[in-house]
């Protein structure tokens, strides 16, 4: 069966049947896994990139190139709404409204979506008009990016406490336009029961996450 492990902040571990993926890497224990294992980062800010993962032996390690580190022959680094086949899998980014880019992964007919920092970062009290800019952003790119994807089968979204009652903002737009199966909130900043008080206002299955090494395990995704 699938399985997903909640590592820290914005970094889970994806295990299908035949592989695994590793999501912006901060800190935490990376569960072991004996499947061959593909690294993402999704942009430079030290709460999704650790330079530890340019040691793992993984198969590929898939960099935003805002990410400067120096490159090891498995390493691809990759620019803003891009496409690239990797062993059997198409990974598309989209710009990201922060740093890098947010990835779109097809695989077996499935799709997989690690939002990174792409989110509608509204902050009250802050500049309206500028609240408004990033909003219409955010919502332009999740309308072009997915709009050939009506549906997605596992989705990490952001929802950081520190935008207060816009928490969920960007996560709510988004499960308003693209179907999903299963979906992950991230980027809490360790405030598990923010994060559960945003869930209770949705009717979708988002997963409820209380502690790092949280393991879901996510039947006949692929």
């Amino acid at each position: 069966m699938d399985k997903v492990t909640y590592i820290d902040h914005s970094s889970f571990l994806l295990e299908l049947d035949d592989r695994a993926f590793l999501f912006d890497y901060w800190k935490g224990d990376i569960p072991p896994t004996d499947k061959p294992l593909y690294i993402f980062s999704s942009h430079r800010h030290r709460d999704h990139f650790n330079e530890y993962i340019m040691n793992m032996p993984a198969r590929k390690i898939i960099l935003s190139n805002d990410i400067r580190v120096k490159p090891t022959e498995n390493t691809l680094k990759i620019g803003t709404n891009k496409s690239v086949d990797i062993d059997g899998m198409k990974v598309t980014t989209l710009k990201s409204t922060d740093e890098g880019v947010a990835f779109i992964i097809e695989y077996k007919g499935k799709i997989i979506y690690h939002a990174g920092d792409l989110n509608d970062w509204y902050w009250e009290g802050e500049d309206e008009k500028e609240n408004l800019r990033m909003r219409e952003s955010y919502r332009h790119i999740i309308k072009k990016g997915f709009e050939n994807i009506p549906k997605v089968d596992i989705a990490f979204l952001l929802v950081d406490p520190r935008q207060e009652n816009e928490c969920g903002c960007g996560t709510d737009f988004f499960l308003e336009n693209v179907e999903a199966k299963h979906i992950f909130p991230m980027h809490f900043w360790g405030d598990h029961k923010r994060v559960e008080e945003y869930i209770r206002t949705r009717k979708e299955n988002i997963y409820t996450i209380t502690h790092t090494q949280q393991v879901f395990e996510l039947e006949g995704l692929i």
